[in-house]
């Protein structure tokens, strides 16, 4: 299952547990999960570690990938809020654990 893993650093086991993502693909592509990992780079650049996490428990409870991030990002986006990850980028999230 290809997936991306965000860590923090330094990271203790506490830390592991509590900000740990890892985001798995709906593609194999190797030049689209470049393109992939770096959106995600870019991302947590942005919003950080915690920022991810938020993101991801946030899809967890709108009921995962798909049309529960779908419905979350157009939640948000009635009140304002912009999503941190592009929209090229959601397409391919098959989950986060």
């Amino acid at each position: 299952m290809p997936h991306t893993g965000v860590l923090p650093h330094p990271c203790s086991v506490a830390d592991l547990k509590r900000l740990g993502t890892v985001i798995k693909w709906t593609t194999n592509d190797p030049s689209v999960l470049k393109d992939l990992h770096q959106a995600i780079v870019s991302v947590v650049r942005e919003v950080g570690i915690s920022g991810l996490v938020d993101f991801a428990t946030a899809a967890k409870a709108f009921g995962g990938a798909g049309f529960g991030i779908e419905a979350m990002v157009q939640t948000a986006a009635q009140d304002a809020m912009e999503c941190p990850i592009p929209a090229k980028v959601l397409k391919f999230i098959k989950g986060f654990q």
